[in-house]
């Protein structure tokens, strides 16, 4: 059991300089708890640069580089441009990827054979690793796409394509598995795809700076993580002229980027009140751990998600979550306890919620310490040993996935 040599194989890693979004700090998370239990993980993952190889807290990490990033391939690009395919080009980048990953896990294993590979089902990067006997092949399944793309009013053949391949590569592995329930039963109801729930490591990968950065309110609630339609910032935006009518005073706090484009917009409704609202843009780990440990509560009305690292860490250092109730976030909060729970797409009773929030009147009150049976399932420990069941080169009587233990429940 000790010593087992596993790879990881993702579109993204999350580090303390280069931010990620939730996959980037699965893999990093998940491979530090490998490592740190006495097993050898290796990350294959994408890089615009030059493909190189490098370790970073005991894991060894092997870039390869991008199809796009290559000149042929850019070449390639313009002529199926010119001849009018310009539609082929997302899935034809994702396949030359995958193919890149796949030979690079291939030569790896020619080292040494892996207990088991688990890829990302993201942009399908595990699409052609193959399954053997006595080496498994996961996929960990991050988002519907469908549910994602309708959430963040997104429509192109991209996606079409994109959802296409991530499913691919999900029915051809030996198992698929979700993080949270919510994403395991929409696999299953849409697309057929029996995935089990293994829930992933949490811990903070650095310590808080001292201070909360300067020019910041001496009393906020925040809003951090990507900014966009799934998560929710939309309804935020339109909560807070809501929340200002009853309480003048509130402030927030807004961090991560905002690719649509849409805070300008936003800032520009709220008149005269725009100065309360601080985006501080995409900010390192250490500073963002900082302001989230100062504020009053989070809010985090994502439509769809998948476990947010965002309430994960809001959890981790107890500060309340209002949250969405469904969308995975209403398997994370505790209402009363850790956060509150409000209706997914109602500004009304989000506000209402802020407000709570903002005067000291709600149940959950910052500084708790987050103790509960997903918190438990979470702990890095009781998480690696989910993931190697899932592969079956765990102990099967330490810990089996979610489903498997929801069904044994109904039969007792």
């Amino acid at each position: 059991m000790s010593g087992l040599r596993i790879a990881f194989v993702s579109s993204e890693l999350a580090s303390d300089e280069q931010p990620s979004g939730g996959l980037g700090n699965y893999v990093r998370r998940t491979t530090r708890a490998l490592a740190l239990a006495g097993h050898h993980p290796e990350v294959f993952t994408l890089t615009d640069g030059e493909s190189d190889a490098f370790e970073r807290d005991g894991v060894r990490v092997r870039r390869v580089r991008r199809a796009v990033a290559r000149p042929w391939m850019r070449a390639l690009l313009r002529v199926l441009r010119v001849l009018g395919l310009r539609a082929l080009h997302p899935a034809l980048l994702m396949l030359q990827d995958a193919r890149a990953l796949a030979r690079a896990v291939a030569d790896a294993e020619r080292e040494a054979p892996f207990a088991f590979v688990q890829s990302a089902d993201h942009l399908g990067v595990g699409l052609f690793i193959a399954s053997s006997p006595g080496r498994p092949h996961l996929v960990r399944c991050s988002a519907v796409n469908e549910l994602w793309a309708e959430a963040n009013r997104e429509r192109s053949p991209r996606m079409r394509w994109v959802s296409r391949l991530e499913r691919a590569s999900a029915a051809r592995a030996s198992r698929a598995y979700a993080p949270s329930r919510f994403v395991a039963d929409q696999l299953r109801a849409r697309y057929g795809i029996d995935a089990a729930v293994v829930r992933p490591p949490v811990f903070r990968e650095v310590a808080p700076r001292g201070d909360v950065p300067a020019g910041l309110p001496k009393r906020y609630l925040v809003h951090f993580g990507q900014l966009n339609g799934c998560k929710g910032t939309d309804l935020v935006a339109e909560a807070l002229p809501r929340a200002w009518s009853q309480a003048p005073d509130l402030a927030m706090v807004w961090a991560g980027p905002d690719r649509t484009r849409h805070f300008d917009a936003w800032s520009r409704a709220w008149g005269p009140r725009r100065e309360q609202v601080t985006w501080l843009g995409e900010v390192a780990k250490a500073d963002l751990y900082a302001v989230l440990r100062g504020a009053e509560a989070s809010v985090l009305p994502s439509r769809v998600d998948n476990l947010p690292n965002t309430a994960i860490e809001s959890l981790l250092f107890g500060v309340p979550v209002i949250g969405s109730d469904g969308a995975s976030l209403d398997e994370l909060i505790e209402p009363g306890l850790s956060g509150e729970l409000v209706p997914i797409g109602d500004p009304d009773a989000l506000a209402e919620a802020m407000l709570r929030a903002w005067r000291g009147e709600s149940a959950a009150r910052k500084g708790f310490a987050w103790r509960s049976e997903i918190a438990e399932a979470m702990r890095p420990d009781r998480a690696v040993e989910a993931l190697l069941a899932l592969a079956g080169v765990g102990d099967p009587a330490r810990s089996a996935p979610e489903d498997a233990a929801g069904e044994a429940a109904q039969h007792r």
